[in-house]
């Protein structure tokens, strides 16, 4: 009924959520409510670009029109928009892709948030 459309149910984790991801050119997460999720990051480290609602702590992953963009949520026509521009931009979804593996290696690895946390800590000792 849907040519372009494949039901893959749960993919096992991570090679084959991984091999997916290989597969694609542009990772959309149209979510109506998602606190921080790790698809995302995923998509970003496979140098996808990625177009996500504006919603929860989804701004926090995504740098607006630098690693692909962020929509409203139940904003259709937006999503169609950016989905559009990227296919007909490979360039500048490829450079995307490219900024959001630098954007989630630089700011979201488990280095940078053991040094965020120990550097939270010392100021807590501070006070105390």
């Amino acid at each position: 009924k849907y040519p372009n459309f494949k039901w893959l149910r749960n993919l096992d984790y991570p090679d084959k959520v991984r091999q997916f991801l290989t597969e694609i050119d542009i990772y959309a997460l149209i979510s109506g409510m998602d606190m921080s999720p790790l698809t995302l990051q995923e998509a970003q480290l496979m140098e996808k670009p990625v177009i996500a609602t504006n919603v929860g702590g989804i701004p926090e992953l995504i740098k607006d029109g630098e690693t692909g963009f962020l929509v409203e949520k139940g904003n259709h026509e937006q999503i169609i928009e950016k989905i559009s521009f990227l296919l007909e931009n490979p360039e500048i979804a490829g450079k995307m892709g490219i900024a959001g593996k630098k954007f989630i290696e630089e700011n979201f690895s488990w280095d940078k948030i053991a040094k965020e946390f120990l550097k939270n800590l010392q100021q807590e000792s501070i006070k105390l």
